[in-house]
This record gives structure tokens, sequence and C-alpha cells, in this order.
């Protein structure tokens, strides 16, 4: 074999040997420890829901909400939603919230919170809103 494929192949097989060697194995994942689960400060949540029914007057609604905890325990964002039905007039409403999330420990990635909201909503008149929430997140990997 020629000297050139000689070094061309030994390179090759350096730099495939060092990206297996700098890359974990794939159960790695599996291996982490639960509370890697929970949030971090900066860690981001997105929501999205929806529904429509094909039934009497078709009534729909759309929500997203965008959320960003500052610390394992608390969150800011907001929220937005739309809904109506085709023979009826359209509600939109914006709002804010804050919630505070009760730790379980670090080998649960369930997450117990209180919060509060406010909100202004507009249908035919507008309208504010404050209130009070509460819930149980359930963190199944650190994306979702």
């Amino acid at each position: 074999m020629p000297l050139s494929k000689t070094l061309g192949t030994c390179a090759l097989g350096a730099v495939l040997s060092a990206s297996f060697l700098a890359t974990p194995p794939m159960a790695r994942a599996q291996l982490t420890p639960p509370d890697t689960l929970l949030p971090t400060a900066g860690t981001k949540e997105v929501g999205v829901a929806a529904n429509y029914s094909f039934n009497g007057d078709k009534p729909y609604a759309v929500q997203g909400s965008y959320g960003v905890f500052i610390a394992p325990t608390v969150e800011f964002g907001g929220v937005a939603a739309i809904s109506g039905a085709s023979h009826s007039t359209t509600a939109s409403s914006v709002g804010a919230f804050a919630d505070y999330y009760f730790a379980s420990g670090a080998d649960n990635p369930l997450l117990p919170y209180l919060g509060v909201f406010a909100g202004y909503s507009h249908v035919h008149d507008d309208s504010a809103s404050v209130g009070a929430q509460g819930g149980v997140k359930y963190f199944f990997n650190p994306s979702i």
C-alpha cells in the first residue's frame, strides 16, 4: 500500500478513535442522577394548548405560554389566549404569572407549585383578573 494511503488510513483511524472516546456512550443519559431532571435557573418552559369542536357552534380556543425559571423553585412568565365560536364574538386575553415550586426531593421529578396570575381580557368589554393557581409538573427528561 502506498505511504499516502497508509498515512491517510492511520489519520482517519485516529480521528474516529478520538471522536469515539470523546463521545459519551448512549447509556450514559440513563445513568444521570434524577436531580438533573429538575429545572435550573435559566430553564425555559413553552406551552401550547388548543381545542376545537366540530359540533354545534364550532367553538375553538388556542393558548400559549412562556416561562423562565429564575431559580429552581421560582418561575415567571406570560400567557396569551384567543377563543370563540362561529356565531359569537372572539375573546382574547393576555396575562402574567409567578409560580413557586416545592422541591420534592432530588430523586423525584414531581414539582408541586402554587402561584399567582394577573391578566386582561377583551370580549365585549375589557376586564382584568387576578387569582391563584396550583398544580404539579413532571419532568420526563431535561427537555420535556
